[in-house]
């Protein structure tokens, strides 16, 4: 897509500011009323590399009840989508230690949700992502999902163009979770 990226326009907005420091508290961590007013202006699409993840249905998925939605990684805007790091210890956001700022606020996560093995995109307003034709990949059913909701989904997404549903269901010799085409 044409024009800026996330990255540029933010840190062309921050570099703006004459002073920085107001964002910081005195160890340099942002304050939280800073990464509230400031991620407050941003979209942000949460995305995992795991769609069998027990705690992922469990915690998102309506206790099985919704669904997964997997996309072509190399259409827009799925190929600016980037890995978070997990770390134990926030990042410091002290100005010229070379620190990107859009990192910490919007890449870094506790390392106790790792297990999410989650993935963002970042965008420069809120609301809906445009996507391109074809960018859905795979639809997963959770083993719940009401019969009904799952023919209007399948209504919308037509599978003649490329895209699988799939339904998942529990391994029967573990408690490993599985996507069984349907």
């Amino acid at each position: 897509m044409p024009g800026k990226s996330s990255k540029e326009i933010f840190e062309a907005t921050l570099s703006a500011a004459n002073n920085l420091s107001f964002l910081l508290d005195e160890y340099g961590y942002f304050t939280d009323e800073a990464t509230e007013k400031i991620t407050s202006k941003f979209g942000i699409l949460s995305l995992s590399s795991d769609p069998v993840s027990t705690l992922l249905w469990e915690h998102y998925g309506a206790g099985l009840s919704g669904l997964c939605i997997g996309f072509d990684t190399s259409i827009y805007p799925m190929l600016h989508a980037k890995e978070l790091i997990y770390a134990d210890t926030v990042p410091i956001a002290a100005l010229g230690n070379g620190a990107s700022l859009d990192n910490i606020l919007f890449f870094h996560k506790s390392l106790k949700s790792i297990w999410e093995r989650e993935w963002r995109i970042v965008k420069c307003n809120p609301g809906p992502f445009e996507a391109g034709q074809g960018i859905v990949r795979e639809v997963i059913f959770g083993s719940k999902c009401a019969p009904e909701d799952i023919e209007e989904v399948k209504s919308i997404i037509p599978k003649n163009d490329g895209c699988r549903f799939c339904r998942i269901v529990r391994d029967r010799f573990s408690y490993a979770l599985k996507a069984q085409e349907i």
